[in-house]
C-alpha cells in the first residue's frame, strides 16, 4: 500500500463525533480544537472519547496530537502547523470538516450562522447540594441547561451553565453571564435547593469563568471537503 493511499482521508475536528468519524473510515485526524468532553458529560462518553484517540494514537492516526496551531487546505495536501513552528504535510484526496476554528482553504461559507455556545462554570457561596448530580434542560437560549455535579459528600461542587448565543448577544448584558448566575440561582430555587451560610437562605453562585465556542458556519461541499455539522 502506497504513501497517497495510506493518507487520502483526513478528517478536521476533536470531538466525540469526529473521533469516531476518524475510527471508522479509517482516516488521519486532526484536532484543529481539542473538544474532551465536559465533566458533567456522562463517564461513558468520556471513556469512549479517551479510548477512541487512544487508538487512533497507537495506529498512528492523529497528526500533530494536541499540538497544533493551524491548518491549512491546498490542492492536494493539507499542512499541519504545530508548536514549535512543526509543520507536518498530508496528502489528501477528501477531507471531512466538523470544525473549521484555525482552518484555512476552506470553500466559500454558504450561510455565516455568528451562534455560539457559551459555558459558565460557577462556584456555590451560598448552596445546599446533598444530590451526586442534578441536569436541567429547556428551550431557552439563556441557560439551555445547568448540570450541577459532585463525586462525593464532601467534594467540591461544580456547576456548569449551557447557553445557545449569537454573536450578538454577546454584547448584550441581558446575555451577560451576570444574568446567567442570576437565572441559574432561580432555577436551582425553583428545583427545590435552597442556599444556607452565614444564615441565608437564598442561594448564591459566583461566576468563575466563561467559553465562547462558535458554531461552524455553514459552507458549500466541494469534491474534496466535506462538512458535518453537530
Amino acid at each position: 500500500m502506497t504513501k497517497k493511499s495510506q493518507d487520502a482521508k483526513i478528517t478536521i475536528g476533536g470531538s466525540l463525533a469526529a473521533l469516531q468519524h476518524a475510527y471508522q473510515t479509517n482516516s488521519k485526524l486532526i484536532i484543529n480544537k481539542m473538544f474532551f468532553p465536559m465533566p458533567f458529560e456522562r463517564h461513558w462518553v468520556r471513556q469512549t472519547w479517551g479510548l477512541i484517540y487512544y487508538k487512533l494514537m497507537m495506529d498512528g492516526n492523529i497528526v500533530g496530537g494536541d499540538s497544533v496551531n493551524g491548518v491549512k487546505i491546498d490542492d492536494e495536501e493539507v499542512i499541519v502547523i504545530c508548536k514549535g513552528n512543526v509543520v507536518n504535510r498530508v496528502p489528501f484526496d477528501s477531507v471531512t470538516v466538523f470544525n473549521d476554528q484555525n482552518v484555512l482553504g476552506l470553500p466559500d461559507i454558504k450561510k455565516e450562522l455568528n451562534e455560539n455556545k457559551i459555558l459558565d462554570i460557577m462556584a456555590p457561596q451560598s448552596f445546599v447540594f446533598h444530590d451526586k448530580r442534578f441536569d436541567y434542560e429547556s428551550e431557552d437560549r439563556l441557560v439551555s441547561e445547568i448540570h450541577v455535579y459532585k463525586k462525593k459528600y464532601n467534594t467540591p461542587i461544580y456547576i456548569w451553565a449551557v447557553s445557545n448565543l449569537s454573536t450578538k448577544d454577546l454584547q448584550d448584558f441581558n446575555f451577560s453571564d451576570t444574568m446567567v448566575k442570576f437565572k441559574s440561582e432561580e432555577i436551582l430555587k425553583q428545583s427545590g435547593y435552597t442556599g444556607k451560610s452565614h444564615n441565608r437562605d437564598e442561594i448564591i453562585l459566583d461566576v468563575v469563568s466563561r467559553e465562547v465556542i462558535p458554531q461552524m458556519n455553514i459552507y458549500e461541499d466541494t469534491e474534496k471537503i466535506k462538512f458535518i455539522y453537530e
